[in-house]
């Protein structure tokens, strides 16, 4: 670089830079700083290199622009010569620095800089965090649906960040699957189905031939912690879910393999209720294969070694307060009853041996975990009635069945017809409202309307990790399942419940993170709903932010004083 040349340039001598990666500009920021220059001038120079003919903005485009709109004729520069390269870094490192950056602009910006810096060396030169760093690299990869959509804050950064972790390929694919009218709820559950903890991973994640293309899931770029722990939960993700389940299959061909070497028994944990089930019927059927004689989970008797249990448990599952002396009077009890139960637990599995118990492991077929469980098999009378229910009536072909089955089968599909044919009566119903005004009506709801809104709040926004929430509410306990669950759901209906579902529905709709009371219109109706309610607390919490700020801005001011008085010496000289 030469040395520093400060001149007053003409406005019209000047051109901003096309390839300037700010994009956005507030214009009423922008007429703020105009008002601001018409009366002080502009105090700190913009940064400008010399053309072939006048001069092109390097860093200050915004100070340039509010003094168009301001009136002036020049501006103070400062004429410096840059390589290509140098004006690309030096412009993105000033825009990241900036407080009001366009979130997507400053991911894009990362991921130029990625290229020849370190997160380390980027953390350091833009005064971020690593894991900062490591998201926005990560969000520079989102497609552009996905871009578009964070951009017009219809999807929460750390949603965004979320999405932001799978493959161009697979976001693709999501964002043909949920159209361009979609809502927050639906980008979570699609997150949901589609990656995998693996903690709970049934095969070792340093394993790099057990599929030997994906290599090792410890040093893999899906799995979220190698993305400088993406989603901040310091556990690993995987968001390659046709590799996981590969590795699942994969890892359980091993275990069948190992088996037959060993002579392990490897028991299925199906039941008789869901052993029909097409992937049980899989797991089933690979060890047939393998010549195993297949026994299930509820057609022979195993055991578990026990845990032993301590006092700390006992107070924490029964939500004792152990200082309170009759809590603690209660909770000593419960854990002597515990124990007692424990040391007949542990002697029959000690003798379980003795008793034809043999070695086993107990097989999760829906995460393919496996468990170390003494077994004991039926006797040699009990096998052929017990081989024949491995193959469901519902797997065989008619002409395979005995006339018993043969009912069976025949009441099946009537079963099924009824249940079509409900379907399409319920979806005509839901149809015929549709077209006839339902949407259209402005009178007061109903209170059936208020109970169905509520019964959809609970299962779609609440659900099963809300129930606490409405744990002294008795329709809660009911079973949800019940074709009279409306009706038993009205007995027990008050306004108070309905209130319940409305406030715990309007706080999970807000997005936190980076977001504020203003960033979204859901954030903003939360904010003014609660604000009089909590006005102490609010209050307090705004002050405590608002010292904060007065600090730092008297930092800054300090700092500005300072370089004001540097760029007036330079001006003399």
């Amino acid at each position: 670089m030469k040395s520093v040349n400060i001149k007053n340039l003409k406005l019209s001598q000047i051109t901003a830079d096309p390839s300037q990666p700010r994009k956005t500009f507030n214009e009423e920021s922008l007429y703020d700083l105009a008002g601001s220059i018409k009366k002080h001038g502009v105090i700190q120079p913009i940064t400008v290199q010399p053309l072939e003919k006048g001069y092109i903005i390097v860093m200050g485009e915004r100070r340039f622009r509010a003094s168009k709109i301001a009136g002036k004729n020049t501006i103070p520069c400062i004429v410096r010569e840059f390589s290509s390269d140098d004006v690309r870094e030096v412009q993105i490192i000033e825009n990241l620095q900036r407080e009001d950056v366009d979130t997507i602009e400053e991911a894009e910006a990362i991921s130029y800089l990625i290229e020849k810096y370190s997160p380390e060396e980027i953390s350091k030169r833009i005064g971020r965090s690593i894991p900062f760093v490591y998201q926005r690299v990560k969000l520079g990869q989102l497609i552009e649906p996905f871009k578009g959509a964070v951009r017009n804050k219809k999807l929460p950064l750390g949603l965004a960040v979320r999405v932001a972790a799978f493959s161009a390929e697979d976001q693709n694919i999501m964002a043909d699957h949920l159209g361009n009218d979609f809502m927050e709820w639906q980008v979570k559950s699609l997150i949901s189905d589609t990656t995998f903890d693996l903690v709970s991973a049934p095969f070792n994640l340093d394993d790099e031939d057990l599929l030997p293309k994906a290599g090792a899931c410890s040093v893999c770029p899906f799995n979220t912690l190698n993305n400088g722990d993406l989603f901040g939960e310091g556990k690993p993700i995987c968001t390659k879910g046709n590799c996981f389940q590969a590795k699942k299959t994969k890892s359980f061909l091993k275990l069948v393999k190992e088996a037959k070497v060993t002579g392990d028994i490897i028991i299925p944990d199906v039941n008789s209720w869901n052993i029909a089930d097409s992937k049980n019927q899989e797991i089933i059927k690979i060890m047939e294969s393998h010549k195993f004689k297949v026994f299930c989970s509820y057609q022979v008797s195993y055991l578990k070694e026990p845990d032993k249990p301590t006092l700390e448990e006992i107070i924490r599952d029964n939500f004792l307060d152990y200082n309170e002396e009759e809590d603690g009077e209660e909770a000593n009890q419960d854990f002597a009853d515990a124990m007692e139960t424990y040391e007949s637990d542990f002697k029959e599995w000690e003798e379980a041996k003795e008793n034809g118990f043999v070695n086993g492991k107990l097989f999760n077929t829906a995460n393919y975990t496996t468990t170390d469980v003494l077994v004991q098999l039926p006797e040699e009378g009990e096998e052929a009635e017990i081989n024949s229910s491995t193959v469901p009536v519902s797997q065989k072909k008619m002409d395979e069945c005995t006339p018993e089955e043969q009912i069976i089968k025949i009441k099946d599909r009537e079963k099924r017809k009824k249940e079509i044919e409900g379907g399409r009566e319920f979806e005509e119903i839901v149809t015929s409202v549709r077209t006839n005004g339902y949407l259209d009506k402005e009178e007061d709801v109903s209170e059936d309307e208020i109970i169905a809104f509520c019964i959809t709040a609970i299962q779609t926004n609440i659900g099963w990790h809300g129930k606490d929430i409405f744990k002294n509410e008795a329709f809660y306990a009911k079973n949800s399942k019940s074709k009279n669950y409306f009706e038993e759901f009205k007995k027990d209906y008050h306004k108070g419940i309905f209130n319940k579902v409305f406030r715990y529905f309007i706080l999970n709709q807000v997005s936190l993170g980076e977001s504020t009371a203003d960033s979204s219109n859901g954030n903003n109706g939360f904010y003014h709903s609660v604000k009089d309610y909590y006005k102490t607390e609010i209050d307090l919490i705004k002050q405590a932010y608002k010292k904060r700020e007065e600090a730092r801005e008297a930092k800054m001011q300090k700092r500005i004083d300072e370089l004001e008085e540097k760029v007036k010496v330079l001006q003399v000289n």
